[in-house]
């Protein structure tokens, strides 16, 4: 809303002129949208002056505090509506099969980054700026990047892997872990867990929820004394 708009540039004006200058080097993916009311103005109408700009400062000059921030900003928490912008980390790429996981450090006050899985060489970071949108099918999730940060996702889960039987898998995924962490695991679930196990290697989700997973698993070994079991679900 405006009242946020003018908070939130009244924030950036009283930042320091490099991390000011920081902040608007970031992408705005809603520069080229209409009725952008929250467009920042060159205030400076000497002509002279504004013939000096090339193209790319131009463009710089259109990215608005509001777009900036909708395109960047991360959540401060899991339960929060509290974001922020991290000039290092929003720089980061979507995927919606990520190979790390940010979070907010609440007794540092900063943002990390953490790998879910052994990252190649030159291989590119990846993390997913909608969590709560990895099991929904790929329209969906679409959608709702286009939604939130206005951008069609190009992924390799989207493009390149995607087939109508990874939105079948991902809808299984989420219904088994809905039934998984929510109850006291038994004997009777180990193989339940190595299929999702083996589903989330399909799609290439390493996610926290997979260490949860194996936890259990380990955890009914080792009440039912199954020592070999549990060691192999400890590594």
């Amino acid at each position: 809303n405006q009242n946020f708009s003018d908070q939130l540039e009244d924030t950036v004006a009283n930042l320091s002129e490099e991390d000011r200058s920081s902040f608007f080097q970031l992408d705005d993916n809603f520069v080229h949208l209409p009725n952008n009311d929250n467009t920042i103005n060159n205030d400076d109408d000497d002509d002279d002056n504004n013939n000096d700009n090339n193209n790319d400062d131009d463009v710089l000059l259109q990215r608005s505090c509001f777009g900036i921030f909708h395109t960047n900003a991360l959540p401060l928490g899991p339960d929060t509506s509290l974001a922020g912008v991290f000039p290092l980390i929003t720089r980061i790429n979507h995927s919606c099969s990520p190979n790390a996981h940010h979070s907010w450090n609440e007794n540092t006050k900063k943002e990390q980054i953490h790998t879910t899985r052994d990252i190649n060489q030159g291989e590119e970071v990846t993390i997913c700026y909608r969590p709560e949108t990895r099991f929904m099918p790929r329209d969906y999730r679409r959608v709702a990047l286009a939604q939130s940060a206005n951008f069609m996702c190009l992924c390799v889960a989207c493009t390149t892997y995607y087939s109508e039987a990874s939105d079948t898998r991902r809808d299984y995924i989420a219904e088994q872990l809905g039934y998984l962490m929510h109850k006291v695991i038994s004997l009777h679930d180990i193989p339940r867990i190595q299929h999702l196990l083996s589903l989330l290697d399909q799609e290439y989700l390493y996610i926290l929820e997979r260490g949860a997973m194996c936890s259990r698993a380990f955890l009914a070994c080792v009440y039912y004394a199954m020592e070999d079991e549990a060691k192999e679900w400890a590594r």
